[in-house]
């Protein structure tokens, strides 16, 4: 069946699948560089201007904003890079692998979605017990 596919449609659906998945993953990794570098950086100035005691989980956060700030942008590039080798070695292998290429697309894009979760409970946490902002 996948043979008589790849007869008729030839190799390029899933190239473009590969091109779409690696834009999805560029688009989600600038989210993420966005949330480290704009929205944290805010949320560090707001909790030492009320001098708030942070939660480990916030703490953890604000010092993967510090890391993100320095080195994101080598960072971007390095994992864009390696995602992109895996992409094109997966859209140019066979029909019977072609699945490995919508997982490898799922399995990015959740992880940027819990990763994204995760920064703002951890932010969300000091502000949860306040009753009136400082």
């Amino acid at each position: 069946m996948h043979e008589d596919r790849t007869a008729k449609y030839g190799p390029w659906p899933a190239r473009l699948v590969a091109v779409g998945a690696l834009l999805a993953h560029l688009l989600a990794m600038v989210a993420v560089l966005a949330v480290f570098v704009k929205i944290a950086p805010t949320y560090r100035a707001y909790f030492s201007e009320c001098e708030m005691t942070l939660p480990a989980a916030t703490q953890q956060v604000l010092a993967l904003s510090q890391c993100v700030k320095r080195f994101g942008p080598t960072a971007l590039a390095v994992v864009l890079g390696l995602d992109s080798v895996v992409l094109v070695g997966l859209a140019w292998g066979t029909p019977r692998r072609w699945w490995l290429l919508w997982g490898w697309t799922t399995l990015g894009l959740l992880a940027v979605v819990l990763l994204l979760t995760y920064v703002s409970l951890a932010l969300w946490l000091p502000l949860a017990g306040l009753g009136t902002l400082c």
